[in-house]
């Protein structure tokens, strides 16, 4: 039994000296998963900065892409709006046009009417001039043929 009790011994003072070493290969082993834990967490971080300057340019193009699509509404309605104003400036503008030719038109016609009572004007003085130079003569005659016997 001694040897038995030896050979545990010598197993148990085996399995000491193996403690250590599985200790000391389990610490390398753990500081060594650490190490690569450290490394894919320092990489995950990354990552995750990649990914959070990744959703900060989304956030930025979708921001960019919303302000884009006002600006082309706006540009859309100041548009609508300048052809609205050329619309009402056309229309002014033939409106004036409008108004031009008929103050024009009543301009040559109260020309022409001017012109007609003008000559309806001359036409009587001619008339009364006519008449008064008629009338001289008559008077004349009738001196003449009454004083003249």
């Amino acid at each position: 039994m001694t040897t038995v009790w030896v050979g545990e011994v010598e197993e148990a003072d085996s399995v000491d000296t193996q403690l250590p070493q599985d200790t000391s290969v389990q610490i390398s082993a753990l500081a060594y998963r650490l190490e690569v834990a450290e490394r894919d967490l320092k990489r995950f971080g990354d990552q995750m900065q990649g990914l959070v300057v990744a959703r900060e340019n989304d956030l930025r193009i979708q921001s960019m892409q919303a302000d884009v699509k006002r600006v082309e509404e706006e540009v859309k309605e100041i548009k609508k709006q300048l052809s609205d104003l050329g619309k009402q400036l056309a229309d002014q503008e033939r409106a004036a046009q409008q108004r031009a030719a008929d103050q024009e038109k009543a301009a040559q016609q109260r020309d022409s009417e001017l012109k007609q009572s003008q000559a309806d004007l001359q036409l009587r003085f001619f008339y009364a001039v006519s008449g008064l130079i008629g009338a001289i003569i008559v008077a004349l005659f009738i001196y003449y043929f009454t004083h003249a016997h």
